[in-house]
């Protein structure tokens, strides 16, 4: 009998701290929502949230004593973890008006005639993908209950992340398939990065904290999930090891330059920036990840600022280049050029192509390699257009007669891209002045200065 009292009177404590910490969620939730911005703040801001394409939802009430308004700020404060729950993401900015003549007034003078305020009213103001604005009301005509409300800012502010399996590349472009709108595909612009989220590998503990960042980022990225970590297809086997990653697409520049662009083919590559890879050694635990939101904004700061380290690319595979197969062998982030694909990497047309000539037995060149191989992997995102590879004369015969009788090597060489004379079938070649150093902001201005 004691042992079920203790048990009982342990179930009991259970069940009270998790109704506390409910109540405490929602209290977290009140303090952190409650945030609603004034009339004039929405005015002065206007054409600022709309180019950023936010979701501008609007309460108008005669005061803040009737049940509408209540309803109205409850619904505000739970929204946040109903998208959470329901995996919704979107980016809002949310305002209350109880004098509905100064922004019908604001309106009239921006000549928007179709958009007209009066309490009771919520409306939804957001731009489709055409830049056009569309409205979305509840109105006196509903009961102004509190979901009733919440399912409305739902359904016209916030959209459905879309799942890994249904992003499909279609004629060089990322489709989102909605199964359940008949199959009608939207399209993502793949030169729009995305953040991946696996919820498999997401612990609970940091839930909040990411659906935070992602609406707070979600005008800058398309976002896509997945609930499994198997059965992922090239590119994206590697996810499956991911509880979060950003996946950037760069596209060939020069296509408009060229004499008849339909004979080349319009491609892009893809990056993967994995954020247990990117985390602070000091923090960093492979079987405690630190999903918090500072760590975060952190992540995403040092990829707006391109400090982040990209997956490796696979050391050895091959690529059709010029109608054939083309070996391509990396060393780090460094591509290894040889007798087979030297010709074909630096006459790639649409790429700067950097060589690094190099004896292995030249005294810089441990040195110079380290510095190689860091340049080459904060540009390794750019590959589609910017290559840095590595030419080893002791291993290879020197394909250029140019530098054939040279014994001074480390040397530096761009081929560089024709995009502005694609029909032309001879690169110029560009040697880097020695004199100038071989540290990495010497190489790496040079870089910038002869770059496309």
């Amino acid at each position: 009998m004691e042992l079920k009292s203790s048990l009982f009177n342990v179930l009991k404590l259970i069940i009270i701290g998790i109704l506390i910490q409910k109540i405490q969620c929602l209290n977290n939730n009140d303090s952190k929502e409650a945030d609603l911005i004034e009339v004039d703040t929405l005015i002065s801001n206007w054409d600022n949230y709309i180019k950023a394409n936010q979701r501008i939802v609007v309460g108008c009430f005669d005061s803040t004593d009737g049940i509408e308004y209540n309803n109205f700020v409850k619904a505000v404060n739970i929204i946040e973890n109903l998208e959470t729950v329901e995996g919704l993401i979107s980016s809002k900015k949310y305002s209350t008006i109880f004098n509905t003549e100064i922004i019908n007034s604001f309106l009239e003078k921006k000549h928007i005639t179709d958009i007209y305020f009066e309490a009771p009213k919520v409306i939804v103001l957001k731009k489709d993908t055409l830049g056009h604005l569309l409205k979305y009301e509840y109105s006196a005509d509903n009961s102004f209950t509190e979901s009733s409300i919440e399912q409305f800012i739902v359904e016209s502010a916030s959209e459905i992340m879309a799942k890994l399996d249904d992003v499909h590349l279609i004629d060089n472009h990322y489709y989102y398939i909605d199964t359940n709108n008949n199959n009608q595909a939207s399209i993502y612009s793949m030169e729009k990065p995305f953040i991946y989220l696996n919820l498999k590998n997401l612990s609970n503990k940091y839930t909040s904290d990411v659906f935070n960042v992602l609406r707070q980022y979600k005008n800058q990225f398309n976002v896509i999930y997945t609930s499994e970590n198997k059965y992922m297809l090239p590119p994206f086997e590697y996810l499956k090891f991911s509880p979060l990653s950003i996946i950037k697409n760069v596209k060939k520049r020069g296509l408009e330059e060229a004499y008849d662009s339909s004979q080349f083919q319009e491609t892009y590559v893809t990056t993967f920036y994995h954020f247990i890879e990117n985390m602070d050694e000091n923090i960093y635990n492979i079987h405690k990840q630190d999903l918090s939101y500072v760590n975060l904004i952190d992540f995403i700061n040092k990829y707006n600022n391109n400090t982040l380290i990209p997956q490796k690319p696979k050391k050895h595979f091959e690529n059709q280049m010029n109608n054939k197969v083309i070996e391509l062998k990396y060393n780090d982030y460094v591509l290894e050029l040889d007798n087979h694909n030297y010709v074909d990497i630096t006459g790639d047309v649409f790429k700067d192509v950097y060589v690094f000539v190099y004896y292995p037995w030249n005294e810089d060149f441990e040195k110079i390699k380290l510095i190689w191989n860091e340049l080459a992997k904060n540009l390794y995102h750019e590959r589609n257009n910017i290559i840095l590879a590595s030419y080893n004369v002791l291993d290879n015969e020197i394909l250029n007669t140019e530098f054939k009788n040279r014994n001074d090597f480390p040397e530096f060489i761009l081929y560089r891209s024709q995009i502005d004379d694609i029909e032309n079938n001879r690169k110029k070649i560009i040697m880097y002045r020695r004199e100038g150093g071989f540290s990495y902001e010497s190489l790496a201005s040079w870089i910038t200065f002869t770059t496309k």
